[in-house]
């Protein structure tokens, strides 16, 4: 698990030096459970004070030393791979735009360097869901094996279990964004060597050019047919030029199949119960609208409490005016 989180640190220094050191792996071993607000509070604070140059001896000074952490080495876990998720949307968004480079280039060179350069961070962004996705399994695993040494903790292991569930659908989520803008770059490329072919042989039939464009090569047919009209060797030459581009075609349909495989593989990480983090929001602002209610109601109570001890007071002093009336003349009879 160690080193799966090293290697996430090692990609993200990569794209984002200055990230990269936030995606620490986790040192404390040694750190027994205390409260959830300290591990919060020092959750939130760590990464600032990182940016900031802050030292240890500070934060030891702020937190007191040896002070310790609720489930400090799970939420550096999670801490780390919300970073690694973080990377990888960030990938994302530089693929669109080498995807749009590529699109609008104005001539082959262009086209062949930002291939190349979408093709490379195609592979590294594809290693880090990779690494991400197996840290997830980690997790899981170690829940459930948490769960099974304290079945007491019932409170610790929902917590586990609701931030892994949080993780995993943002992967889950990544994953087919990432899958959507391979696909939408696939069928980009395809149109374009359907184009070019269709440039250098226009006699070309629907499906030479689907053959062309699913196999990469001519058949022999076809071959004799553009020697007879003296298109071959042009078409050779394009032929040639799109290698690369089919090249691409073949490596974006295995990562295509591969990101499928991972959302078929999250979707047992993301069990059924992980729909209801959709309702966290609603929940709670039920739970406020419920404690506003409650709280009228526990005035409206207090109210009649109040009331019905006055009214209890004045039924007590009736009964001893009562009792005094009746208990006078019975006194003074037998006094006499």
């Amino acid at each position: 698990m160690q080193d799966l989180f090293e290697e996430l640190r090692e990609l993200a220094w990569r794209f984002s030096p200055h990230a990269a050191p936030q995606m620490h792996a986790w040192p404390f071993k040694q750190l027994p459970p205390a409260s959830v607000g300290i591990a919060m509070h020092s959750a939130s604070l760590q990464p600032r004070r990182e940016r900031d140059g802050e030292s240890s001896d500070e934060e030891g000074d702020e937190r007191g030393e040896g002070a310790p952490h609720f489930m400090a080495e799970y939420f550096e876990k999670i801490h780390v791979l919300r970073r690694a998720l973080q990377e990888i949307s960030k990938n994302l968004e530089k693929m669109k735009e080498l995807k749009r480079a590529a699109v609008t280039a104005s001539n082959p060179d262009e086209e062949r360097d930002a291939s190349h350069l979408l093709n490379k961070l195609l592979d590294a962004t594809m290693g880090m869901i990779r690494k991400t996705k197996s840290a997830l399994q980690v997790i899981k695993e170690e829940n459930t094996l948490f769960t099974r040494k304290h079945p007491e903790k019932i409170s610790e292991g929902r917590i586990r279990f609701n931030m892994h569930q949080i993780v995993a659908r943002h992967l889950q989520q990544i994953t087919v964004e990432c899958q959507q803008a391979e696909t939408e770059y696939k069928t980009v490329i395809k149109k374009r060597i359907c184009r070019q072919v269709k440039i250098v042989y226009p006699e070309a039939s629907a499906e030479e050019v689907e053959q062309l464009v699913e196999s990469g090569d001519l058949s022999a047919a076809t071959a004799v047919k553009m020697r007879v009209t003296g298109t071959h060797q042009s078409l050779r030459n394009a032929v040639a030029d799109l290698q690369d581009k089919y090249r691409d075609i073949l490596r974006l349909e295995q990562s295509v199949a591969e990101l499928h495989q991972m959302f078929v593989e999250l979707a047992f990480l993301v069990e059924q119960q992980g729909e209801l983090l959709d309702q966290i929001q609603y929940n709670v602002t039920k739970a406020k609208d419920y404690t506003a209610q409650a709280e009228k109601e526990l005035l409206q109570a207090r109210k009649n409490q109040k009331s019905a001890k006055k009214r209890m007071c004045w039924l007590s002093v009736c009964v001893l005016v009562l009792v005094i009336i009746i208990l006078v003349p019975v006194i003074l009879n037998v006094v006499k």
